[in-house]
């Protein structure tokens, strides 16, 4: 993460085991979610830089937070999944 008025890092995440390809705010700005080549998506609480239990996904996650932030989405190898985040499920 950099400070938009000077560009300044704030912080790193580090998690993925390969590169992340992707990544999407909640719609209120409270998590992260990336999708990487490891085949896993990751949530994150800025400005903490570091994980939350991992989604396996498949490779070429793209994640997608609802509307409301409730459920987040990913799409990969020709699968819709979708995980309610209060629950886990």
């Amino acid at each position: 993460f950099w400070r938009v008025r000077d560009w300044e890092p704030v912080a790193r995440l580090q998690g993925h085991g390969d590169e992340a390809w992707c990544a999407e705010f909640r719609p209120d700005g409270a998590q992260l979610a990336s999708g990487g080549k490891d085949h896993r998506v990751l949530l994150w609480r800025p400005p903490a830089a570091t994980a939350e239990p991992a989604f396996p996904v498949g490779p070429y996650a793209r994640p997608r937070f609802s509307p409301d932030g409730r459920q987040l989405g990913t799409r990969t190898e020709g699968r819709n999944l979708i995980a309610e985040l209060a629950t886990g499920t």
